[in-house]
């Protein structure tokens, strides 16, 4: 979803069509998900739920965005979203390594800045501006 909503686009309801797609994605591993919560710790848990409450916010900023014919806005929210997604699922590495040394897991945080900068440049000033209008006219965090 992240990127197919990165790059602009002329067709009607891409947004829409896309979080469809993306729904449909999460749902085939949603379970496996929630049956291997048991095994993790309570921050780590937490961690999962933040970072599905993060993908729901977006959700909901795009379905706004959507229906107010406000499409070229998906871009910033993805691109901020996209941070927001990255330094959770940084998190959860970070505790996963830590919990479960028999992982052997090679982690370096420091080494993971390709996946805050994955939906590209930063919007423009301009982009930025009408992006925090429309999250305030909308009341949305």
């Amino acid at each position: 979803m992240q990127i197919s909503l990165s790059l602009p686009s002329l067709e009607e309801n891409y947004i829409a069509k896309t979080v469809k797609k993306f729904d449909e994605s999460i749902a085939k591993y949603h379970g496996d998900i929630s049956n291997n919560l048991l095994y993790l710790s309570s921050t780590a848990i937490n961690l999962v739920y933040a970072y599905y409450k993060q993908l729901s916010d977006l959700k909901i900023e795009l379905d706004l965005m959507n229906e107010n014919k406000e499409c070229d806005m998906a871009v910033v929210s993805i691109f901020y979203t996209s941070q927001l997604l990255a330094n959770t699922t940084i998190e959860m590495q970070e505790i996963f390594r830590d919990e479960r040394p028999e992982m052997k897991a090679q982690f370096d945080k420091t080494q993971q800045e390709m996946m805050n900068n994955i939906c590209g440049k930063p919007p423009t000033e301009k982009m930025k501006q009408k992006y925090k209008l429309f999250k305030q006219s909308h009341n949305v965090n």
